[in-house]
């Protein structure tokens, strides 16, 4: 993977103070580059994200794996799973919902969109709350599937995410992600996120609301 440039805001008094003003100034990009990066291979793996650094967790990135019997047949199947979770109630990741055999009762299975370097992350897009969110699946066995738009394996791709802060403005953002085929890893290497309130940015933007981008 390459190594980026860390920068956006000098210190945590500046970023406070973008807050205090009620972020009705330019926005700025907040980058953290994640150093190792971030690789989730086994079964119950997981990497928690705080994308404005005050002690909220916003979201998190888990592996699950092993062995199971479908509800339909006692025969044994054995699952890779990727999934993403808000872990507040505001939060939100960018994707789909897809409700499955619905003459049947149905359930629904929420999918995250791959976003390519530059697309907008904003209100343009759909966003979903639900805790679990599928990057990938693979279930091998009589009861098999695949499915999510990441189980094919992408190179530094995006994921888009809204958050809420504690002022209760919300903040769009990115995670910058990995993935390897049939959903047996990922790979986290950076995020950021636009501190103005309820404006988007581009993914891989590491500038903000200002008149120029600098995209990873």
């Amino acid at each position: 993977m390459r190594k980026h440039l860390k920068l956006q805001l000098s210190s945590y008094s500046t970023f406070a103070a973008v807050f205090l003003l009620g972020n009705d100034s330019l926005g700025n990009a907040v980058y953290t580059d994640i150093e190792p990066d971030i690789i989730l291979a086994s079964d119950n793996e997981l990497y928690d994200i705080d994308m404005d650094n005050d002690g909220h967790l916003d979201f998190r990135v888990q592996k699950l794996s092993g062995s199971f019997y479908s509800y339909w047949s006692d025969n044994l199947s054995y699952s890779n799973f990727i999934i993403i979770s808000p872990l507040e109630s505001g939060n939100a990741v960018a994707g789909i919902k897809s409700i499955i055999n619905p003459s049947y009762g149905g359930f629904t299975l929420y999918f995250p969109y791959v976003i390519e370097s530059s697309q907008l992350i904003g209100n343009g897009l759909n966003f979903q709350n639900n805790y679990f969110q599928i990057l990938g699946l693979n279930i091998s066995g009589p009861s098999g599937a695949i499915g999510g738009y990441w189980y094919a394996g992408f190179d530094e791709k995006y994921i888009g995410v809204r958050f809420n802060d504690s002022l209760n403005c919300f903040h769009y953002g990115w995670i910058r992600c990995s993935t390897t085929s049939q959903a047996e890893s990922v790979i986290i290497d950076s995020y950021a996120f636009e501190t103005k309130c309820e404006t988007g940015i581009y993914a891989g933007d590491t500038i903000g609301d200002t008149t120029t981008v600098e995209v990873l």
